[in-house]
Protein backbone atom coordinates (compact mmCIF):
# COMPACT_ATOMS: atom_id res chain seq x y z
CA UNK A 1 0.00 0.00 0.00
CA UNK A 2 3.14 2.55 0.95
CA UNK A 3 4.57 2.15 -2.37
CA UNK A 4 0.94 3.58 -4.30
CA UNK A 5 2.21 7.03 -1.94
CA UNK A 6 4.54 7.36 -5.02
CA UNK A 7 1.94 8.25 -7.71
CA UNK A 8 1.09 11.76 -5.76
CA UNK A 9 4.55 13.23 -6.09
CA UNK A 10 4.33 11.94 -9.90
CA UNK A 11 1.26 13.97 -10.55
CA UNK A 12 2.96 16.87 -9.50
CA UNK A 13 5.83 16.12 -11.59
CA UNK A 14 3.83 15.22 -14.57
CA UNK A 15 2.01 18.66 -14.71
CA UNK A 16 5.42 20.50 -14.16
CA UNK A 17 6.87 18.34 -17.43
CA UNK A 18 4.01 19.48 -19.66
CA UNK A 19 3.61 23.01 -18.68
CA UNK A 20 4.40 26.15 -21.12
CA UNK A 21 4.73 28.57 -19.11
CA UNK A 22 7.05 29.62 -15.92
CA UNK A 23 3.85 31.30 -13.98
CA UNK A 24 2.41 29.54 -11.94
CA UNK A 25 -0.12 29.91 -8.34
CA UNK A 26 0.34 26.76 -5.65
CA UNK A 27 -0.70 29.20 -3.06
CA UNK A 28 -3.77 27.65 -2.21
CA UNK A 29 -3.01 23.98 -2.47
CA UNK A 30 0.02 25.32 -0.09
CA UNK A 31 -2.50 26.88 1.98
CA UNK A 32 -4.81 23.92 2.37
CA UNK A 33 -2.38 21.33 2.62
CA UNK A 34 -0.56 23.48 5.16
CA UNK A 35 -3.14 23.74 7.41
CA UNK A 36 -4.10 19.90 7.20
CA UNK A 37 -0.43 18.88 7.89
CA UNK A 38 -0.63 21.57 10.78
CA UNK A 39 -3.39 19.89 12.58
CA UNK A 40 -2.20 16.44 12.08
CA UNK A 41 1.02 17.48 13.75
CA UNK A 42 -0.59 19.44 16.61
CA UNK A 43 -3.25 16.72 17.14
CA UNK A 44 -2.00 13.21 16.46
CA UNK A 45 2.00 12.66 15.62
CA UNK A 46 3.16 15.82 18.06
CA UNK A 47 1.00 14.02 21.62
CA UNK A 48 2.15 10.46 20.83
CA UNK A 49 6.05 11.74 20.23
CA UNK A 50 5.99 13.57 23.89
CA UNK A 51 3.46 11.04 25.38
CA UNK A 52 5.71 9.06 27.87
CA UNK A 53 8.69 11.55 28.16
CA UNK A 54 8.49 15.68 28.37
CA UNK A 55 11.86 15.74 27.64
CA UNK A 56 11.41 14.22 24.15
CA UNK A 57 10.36 18.16 23.32
CA UNK A 58 13.60 19.11 22.41
CA UNK A 59 14.22 16.80 19.58
CA UNK A 60 10.79 18.83 18.01
CA UNK A 61 12.95 21.55 18.74
CA UNK A 62 16.02 19.75 16.99
CA UNK A 63 13.49 18.93 14.24
CA UNK A 64 12.48 22.04 13.56
CA UNK A 65 16.03 23.59 13.67
CA UNK A 66 17.15 21.03 11.03
CA UNK A 67 14.26 21.58 8.83
CA UNK A 68 16.10 25.71 8.80
CA UNK A 69 19.20 23.78 7.75
CA UNK A 70 17.28 21.71 4.56
CA UNK A 71 15.42 25.01 3.73
CA UNK A 72 19.30 26.48 3.09
CA UNK A 73 19.92 24.02 0.28
CA UNK A 74 15.90 23.52 -0.86
CA UNK A 75 15.41 27.16 -1.18
CA UNK A 76 11.85 26.76 -0.26
CA UNK A 77 11.03 23.95 -2.75
CA UNK A 78 8.86 21.83 -0.03
CA UNK A 79 7.18 25.12 0.11
CA UNK A 80 5.53 24.89 -2.96
CA UNK A 81 8.36 27.54 -4.32
CA UNK A 82 11.72 28.51 -5.30
CA UNK A 83 14.04 31.20 -3.98
CA UNK A 84 16.83 32.21 -5.80
CA UNK A 85 16.51 30.44 -9.09
CA UNK A 86 19.40 30.93 -10.91
CA UNK A 87 22.04 30.37 -7.97
CA UNK A 88 20.31 26.90 -7.09
CA UNK A 89 22.72 23.79 -7.50
CA UNK A 90 20.01 21.21 -8.42
CA UNK A 91 22.05 18.41 -7.10
CA UNK A 92 22.63 19.69 -3.57
CA UNK A 93 18.79 20.61 -3.98
CA UNK A 94 17.82 17.10 -4.71
CA UNK A 95 19.65 15.48 -2.01
CA UNK A 96 18.46 17.96 0.65
CA UNK A 97 15.25 17.56 -0.93
CA UNK A 98 15.03 13.71 -0.97
CA UNK A 99 16.31 13.26 2.60
CA UNK A 100 13.48 15.70 3.85
CA UNK A 101 10.89 13.29 2.11
CA UNK A 102 12.76 10.54 3.42
CA UNK A 103 12.40 11.77 7.17
CA UNK A 104 9.02 12.37 6.79
CA UNK A 105 8.13 8.91 5.56
CA UNK A 106 9.19 7.31 8.98
CA UNK A 107 6.66 8.06 11.11
CA UNK A 108 4.24 6.30 8.57
CA UNK A 109 6.14 3.11 10.20
CA UNK A 110 5.93 4.13 13.89
CA UNK A 111 2.28 5.81 14.45
CA UNK A 112 1.43 2.06 15.80
CA UNK A 113 -2.58 1.24 15.83
CA UNK A 114 -3.89 4.96 15.88
CA UNK A 115 -4.86 4.39 12.19
CA UNK A 116 -7.11 7.57 12.26
CA UNK A 117 -3.51 9.64 12.85
CA UNK A 118 -2.12 7.57 9.98
CA UNK A 119 -4.43 7.54 7.76
CA UNK A 120 -4.63 11.35 7.88
CA UNK A 121 -1.12 12.13 7.83
CA UNK A 122 -0.48 9.71 4.30
CA UNK A 123 -3.38 12.32 2.91
CA UNK A 124 -1.32 15.04 4.12
CA UNK A 125 1.69 14.14 2.94
CA UNK A 126 0.36 12.93 -0.11
CA UNK A 127 -1.13 16.93 -0.49
CA UNK A 128 2.19 18.16 0.74
CA UNK A 129 4.47 16.18 -2.02
CA UNK A 130 2.67 17.12 -5.21
CA UNK A 131 3.58 20.81 -5.36
CA UNK A 132 7.10 20.37 -3.74
CA UNK A 133 7.89 17.20 -6.81
CA UNK A 134 6.11 19.95 -9.15
CA UNK A 135 8.44 22.65 -8.49
CA UNK A 136 11.24 20.35 -8.66
CA UNK A 137 10.25 18.96 -11.93
CA UNK A 138 10.07 22.70 -12.69
CA UNK A 139 13.50 22.93 -11.74
CA UNK A 140 15.16 20.16 -13.59
CA UNK A 141 13.41 20.84 -16.51
CA UNK A 142 15.08 24.05 -16.99
CA UNK A 143 18.17 22.07 -16.70
CA UNK A 144 20.30 20.85 -19.16
CA UNK A 145 19.79 17.24 -18.36
CA UNK A 146 18.69 14.96 -20.30
CA UNK A 147 14.59 13.92 -20.13
CA UNK A 148 15.67 10.54 -19.24
CA UNK A 149 17.88 11.69 -16.31
CA UNK A 150 15.19 14.05 -15.18
CA UNK A 151 12.49 11.21 -15.00
CA UNK A 152 14.86 8.76 -13.17
CA UNK A 153 15.03 11.55 -10.54
CA UNK A 154 11.70 12.82 -9.90
CA UNK A 155 10.47 9.04 -9.51
CA UNK A 156 13.33 8.86 -7.40
CA UNK A 157 12.30 12.07 -5.16
CA UNK A 158 8.64 9.93 -5.48
CA UNK A 159 9.99 7.11 -3.35
CA UNK A 160 11.76 8.74 -0.89
CA UNK A 161 8.62 8.72 1.38
CA UNK A 162 8.15 4.85 1.10
CA UNK A 163 11.96 4.16 1.28
CA UNK A 164 11.41 6.15 5.12
CA UNK A 165 8.76 3.88 5.74
CA UNK A 166 10.62 0.82 4.63
CA UNK A 167 13.61 1.80 6.41
CA UNK A 168 11.48 3.01 10.02
CA UNK A 169 9.79 -0.48 9.52
CA UNK A 170 12.98 -2.29 9.30
CA UNK A 171 14.32 -0.66 11.97
CA UNK A 172 11.71 -2.14 13.82
CA UNK A 173 12.53 -5.23 13.86
CA UNK A 174 16.15 -5.01 14.84
CA UNK A 175 17.29 -6.30 18.68
CA UNK A 176 18.64 -2.95 20.01
CA UNK A 177 15.32 -0.47 18.92
CA UNK A 178 13.41 0.72 21.26
CA UNK A 179 10.68 2.99 21.99
CA UNK A 180 12.58 5.70 23.22
CA UNK A 181 14.00 5.68 19.36
CA UNK A 182 10.60 5.78 18.03
CA UNK A 183 9.57 8.66 20.33
CA UNK A 184 12.72 10.67 19.41
CA UNK A 185 12.36 10.16 15.66
CA UNK A 186 8.60 11.16 16.41
CA UNK A 187 9.58 14.49 17.64
CA UNK A 188 12.15 15.36 15.25
CA UNK A 189 9.41 14.70 12.38
CA UNK A 190 7.22 16.40 14.76
CA UNK A 191 9.67 19.75 14.56
CA UNK A 192 9.83 19.28 10.80
CA UNK A 193 6.88 19.37 9.86
CA UNK A 194 5.66 22.38 12.48
CA UNK A 195 8.40 24.25 10.79
CA UNK A 196 6.97 23.53 7.29
CA UNK A 197 3.25 23.95 7.74
CA UNK A 198 4.02 27.55 10.05
CA UNK A 199 5.88 28.79 6.74
CA UNK A 200 3.78 27.40 4.00
CA UNK A 201 0.88 29.11 5.70
CA UNK A 202 3.00 32.43 6.55
CA UNK A 203 4.64 33.04 3.36
CA UNK A 204 0.98 32.40 1.44
CA UNK A 205 -0.49 35.00 3.58
CA UNK A 206 1.80 37.56 2.19
CA UNK A 207 1.39 41.34 2.90
CA UNK A 208 -1.12 40.21 6.13
CA UNK A 209 -3.85 41.41 3.91
CA UNK A 210 -7.42 39.76 3.63
CA UNK A 211 -7.61 37.56 0.63
CA UNK A 212 -11.49 35.38 0.61
CA UNK A 213 -10.09 32.64 -1.46
CA UNK A 214 -6.68 32.31 0.56
CA UNK A 215 -8.88 32.18 3.93
CA UNK A 216 -10.75 29.47 2.36
CA UNK A 217 -8.46 27.04 1.69
CA UNK A 218 -6.77 27.57 4.90
CA UNK A 219 -9.80 27.16 6.24
CA UNK A 220 -10.93 24.25 5.01
CA UNK A 221 -7.74 22.39 5.38
CA UNK A 222 -8.28 22.96 9.04
CA UNK A 223 -11.58 21.84 8.93
CA UNK A 224 -11.02 18.83 6.64
CA UNK A 225 -8.49 17.61 8.89
CA UNK A 226 -10.66 18.47 12.08
CA UNK A 227 -13.30 16.22 10.69
CA UNK A 228 -11.14 13.37 9.45
CA UNK A 229 -9.35 12.97 12.29
CA UNK A 230 -12.29 13.22 14.79
CA UNK A 231 -15.32 12.01 13.24
CA UNK A 232 -14.27 8.40 14.60
CA UNK A 233 -15.27 9.46 18.27
CA UNK A 234 -18.37 11.02 17.21
CA UNK A 235 -19.85 7.83 15.74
Amino acid sequence: MIWFFILFPLIGSILAFRMKTKVFDLSLLMLFSGAYLLTVTLTGILPEAVSTDQSFWMYVGAGYVLQLLFDVFTRGVEHGHVHDEKKINVAVLFIALFFHAFLEGMPLALLGSNSSTLNNYFVGLALHEIPAAFVLAYLLSQQKTSKRTNYVLVTLYAAAVPIGFSTAHYLKQLSWYTDSLKHITLALCSGILLHIATTVISENFKHHSFNKKKWLAFGLGLLVAAISLFSHQLL
